[in-house]
């Protein structure tokens, strides 16, 4: 199994993947809140010095711009968009649309979660686009 990560890898990439006879279940993250975002990168930059945060900042509308595509582009190939706002919730929607592709490709059902019902709209079949 592996994890591919980063902002190099829009949902278009999808394409690609569609021929490995791997589950792929593309996910894009997201901080819908522009002051969120300016916030991740000030404690990224805390975090991680090598990171200027000046840098981030400087060219934040095209960062914010560069997000809204790439939320566009996932909803035109119906890659699931989990807002990044709190971090149960988002491992919650993330395991949630992995669990749906999962039953899609095998069958069967999924459990409901703990305290909690699944996502339906993860659970619906979804044609990409892309693929």
């Amino acid at each position: 199994s592996a994890i591919i990560e980063g902002i190099h890898v829009t949902p278009v990439y999808c394409e690609s993947l569609s021929r490995l006879s791997a589950v792929v279940v593309p996910l894009l993250l997201t901080i819908p809140d522009p002051a969120r975002l300016r916030q991740h990168f000030v404690r990224r930059g805390r975090q991680a010095p090598s990171r200027s945060t000046a840098r981030y900042l400087e060219s934040f509308d095209q960062i914010w711009s560069l997000q809204e595509f790439f939320i566009a582009e996932a909803e035109r190939c119906a890659v699931v968009v989990l807002p990044n706002d709190e971090l149960g919730r988002t491992v919650d929607r993330a395991m949630d649309a992995i669990a749906a592709a999962l039953v899609r490709r095998f069958g069967g059902t999924v459990p409901a979660p703990e305290g909690r019902e699944p996502d339906e709209r993860l659970l619906e079949e979804r044609v990409c686009a892309c693929l």
